[in-house]
Formats: C-alpha cells, sequence, structure tokens
C-alpha cells in the first residue's frame, strides 16, 4: 500500500530522504509538464521544474498538513514561471525544435498513430501550433489559470488557493484569458 503525499511529507521532516525522491517522481512530470506549458522552453522547464523540488523540499517545514501537497507543489512552480517570465521579458511562440534531420518536431502533444490522413495531421498540426502560440502571448497570470484549468484539470477553488488569490480573480482571469484566445482564434472559433 503506498502512503499519501502527506505522510511522505512526514516522513520526510523525520529526516527520511528517500520519501522525497518518492514525491519527486510521483510529481515530477506534471510539474515539468507545467513548467513547459508556462515558458515554452525545454531548458528553462527543466530547471523550473528542479528549482520547483529544490524550494519544496527547503520549505517543507513550513508546508500546512491540512493543504494538499499537489496544490502547494503547484502554486511552487507557476509562481517560479511567473517570476521567471517577468525577468525575462521575451516571448516565446513555439514548443516545436528542429531534429538532427532538420525537421520541425513537436515537444507536446505528439499527434496519434491512428494513420489519419496527410491533410488532417496537417490541420491539427497547424491548430495545434496556433493554439500553443495563442497560450504563450497570453500574459502569465491568465496562462497559468488557463493551463491549471483546462490542461491540469484542477477547480476553481484549487486554482485559488494555488496562486493564493480570490476566487473572483481566478474566475475574471479565466474569463479575460478566454477572451483574449477567442479574439487570437476567432477564424478557427468560427470554423467548428
Amino acid at each position: 500500500m503506498s502512503l499519501s503525499d502527506e505522510q511522505l511529507v512526514q516522513r520526510c521532516r523525520a529526516g527520511d530522504r528517500t520519501a522525497f525522491n518518492e514525491l519527486v517522481s510521483r510529481h515530477y512530470r506534471g510539474i515539468y509538464r507545467l513548467t513547459l506549458r508556462m515558458v515554452g522552453n525545454l531548458t528553462d522547464a527543466e530547471d523550473l521544474t528542479q528549482e520547483t523540488f529544490v524550494k519544496a523540499y527547503a520549505a517543507l517545514a513550513q508546508f500546512n498538513m491540512a493543504q494538499k501537497f499537489t496544490t502547494w507543489l503547484y502554486a511552487i512552480a507557476v509562481h517560479l514561471c511567473i517570476d521567471h517570465a517577468r525577468k525575462r521579458r521575451v516571448p516565446t511562440v513555439s514548443w516545436e525544435e528542429e531534429n538532427d534531420e532538420g525537421s520541425t518536431i513537436s515537444l507536446l502533444d505528439r499527434l496519434p498513430d491512428d494513420a489519419p490522413q496527410p491533410d488532417e495531421v496537417v490541420e491539427r498540426a497547424d491548430l495545434s501550433m496556433r493554439v500553443r502560440q495563442a497560450m504563450l502571448s497570453l500574459p502569465p497570470k491568465y496562462r497559468a489559470v488557463v493551463l491549471l484549468r483546462h490542461i491540469e484539470g484542477l477547480r476553481i477553488e484549487e486554482i485559488a488557493k494555488t496562486l493564493d488569490m480570490p476566487l473572483g480573480t481566478v474566475k475574471t482571469n479565466l474569463f479575460r484569458a478566454r477572451k483574449i484566445l477567442e479574439k487570437k482564434l476567432k477564424d478557427v472559433v468560427a470554423a467548428t
């Protein structure tokens, strides 16, 4: 029977280093996925993911055991990404890179291997690229609420706790982000 995150935190506080390794194993992929979507750059996402876990480890003594560990961990990651965006102030617009052969590969959401028609592949890739670019053009505070709600599946209340903001502010930011995305992707929305 596996231990809950909170039980692992208690073990970490008692000096069990393997307990923290288990927490990292459980949550590394989710935190990395979130940071990559927030910053749009592999190297920065890896650095921010590692920094998230370093900060979490250093702050375990301050973790409120009444809180959910994943909410606390997401909050650390989102705040680091927002700080990173403020420091950089350089917009990133692509989640794609060239491979060794010079062709472009997607870093996220690789197309499924169910043999779609070539025109469908091109349409999907174009749509995916446009949505990613639109997401990356959002201010970080809007991008964070959209990602936490629609990609990570958090409820509005969980997002408010994660980002330490009032419920109304989360709703407002989500509404504004959706309006911005709708405007940027109006031709896509009109076609559906």
